[in-house]
């Protein structure tokens, strides 16, 4: 499926803090979440698509926590599961 771009999506919470917006026709549905507040604050971004029309999805998977010793936002590595599905 290929979604339609949707600016108004994007210029909402929490893709405009983010500063993630897609302004053209896309394959993926985009997924945040979040938990904690502070230096317990943890997050998971998700983008699924089936890029070839199997019924098996294509993930990527960015996690994020806080240092608690200087409060800075660190993130994992992109994890790939299925690329070309």
């Amino acid at each position: 499926t290929m979604y339609p771009s949707n600016l108004k999506l994007w210029d909402k919470t929490p893709w405009k803090q983010l500063k993630f917006s897609i302004t053209r026709k896309h394959y993926f549905q985009y997924c945040y979440k979040s938990e904690g507040v502070g230096t317990k604050a943890t997050f998971t971004i998700r983008a699924h698509a089936d890029l070839d029309c199997d019924s098996k999805l294509s993930t990527y998977k960015l996690l994020g926590t806080v240092n608690s010793a200087t409060g800075e936002v660190q993130r994992s590595k992109l994890i790939i599961r299925k690329a070309i599905e």
